[in-house]
């Protein structure tokens, strides 16, 4: 199925209007959401929650399925295995550029991850989830 040019235009346009909202948070900080602040009662941090949650199971689901179809041999899934790796990795990338926008000093956060990395904290295991799918694909 061959995609339409207004479908695509729309999505085009929805990804202008997402690079333009992040540049005017990146600008004007984390008011420019509406959300608020942390400091004023506000639940910024709640959006890239959501989104870690969402990117990190879209990921999961894909490798999932690619898995399943390799392992059972399933012919007739092979094309969509072939679509879910690399979804599977936008997924776990987009993941963690939730998490690293929710930090306030993201590459202090990583130099310092094995110094004072909590396992349940969702940077540490977004990100050991991220340096870990290399290793399992060899």
């Amino acid at each position: 199925m061959k995609p339409s040019r207004v479908g695509m235009a729309l999505l085009w346009l929805l990804v202008g209007v997402g690079v333009y909202s992040g540049a005017q948070q990146a600008l004007h900080g984390d008011a420019a959401t509406g959300l608020g602040t942390i400091g004023a009662g506000g639940v910024v941090w709640g959006l890239y929650v959501v989104g870690d949650g969402f990117f990190a199971s879209v990921a999961l689901a894909s490798l999932t399925m690619a898995c399943l179809a390799r392992v059972l041999r399933l012919r007739s899934l092979k094309a969509e295995a072939h679509l879910a790796l690399p979804l599977a990795i936008a997924g776990l990338l987009a993941s963690v550029a939730c998490v690293l926008a929710d930090l306030g000093r993201p590459w202090d956060a990583m130099i310092n991850l094995s110094l004072v990395g909590r396992a349940r904290a969702p940077f540490f295991s977004t990100f050991t989830l991220v340096a870990g799918l290399p290793c399992a694909r060899a």
